[in-house]
């Protein structure tokens, strides 16, 4: 980040978490991207679910190996 921007969003719906991060203003590499998603148990879009599926994966290998898991 040069200049010291942000960019900020909440979404509530399925259709509103595509639309953003299909936007080119959250694409935008040249700040930071904060997305806070706020839906219920069983409405979480498949991109969000498989991000979640790959943290959990990698802190379920890190515990095999008897180490501690990062922060996510």
């Amino acid at each position: 980040m040069k200049d010291g921007q942000a960019n900020s969003k909440r979404v509530d719906t399925k259709d509103a978490f595509e639309e953003i991060v299909q936007s080119s203003t959250y694409t935008d590499l040249d700040s930071i991207q904060l997305l806070e998603v706020m839906m219920g148990k069983m409405d979480v879009p498949w991109r969000l679910q498989a991000q979640i599926d790959l943290i959990n994966a990698r802190n379920a290998a890190v515990k095999a190996q008897g180490a501690q898991p990062p922060a996510s």
